[in-house]
């Protein structure tokens, strides 16, 4: 099984992320977030987004009762155009 370390950026916060290669696919799912959030799709890219969607809508649902158990990181500012 292929496994290797990512990070995500969801609900204003970057997160770090275990992305595994499975039989069928692949998997992605947060270090630690209080509360069950996983990701799957048939690239890595595709399991990736599924999660960030995930924990995005898992955080902004049920915070602050499922606040990340690590620190995690402030996203910077957007760029100027």
């Amino acid at each position: 099984m292929n496994r290797r370390s990512e990070s995500i950026t969801a609900a204003g916060k970057r997160f770090a992320v275990v992305l595994e290669q499975a039989e069928d696919g692949w998997l992605a799912y947060p270090e630690a977030i209080n509360g069950v959030v996983i990701g799957q799709g048939d690239t890595a890219a595709e399991a990736l987004e599924d999660l960030r969607s995930a924990s995005s809508f898992h955080l902004d649902t049920f915070a602050p009762d499922t606040q990340p158990a690590f620190p995690s990181e402030p996203c910077p500012p957007p760029a100027s155009a």
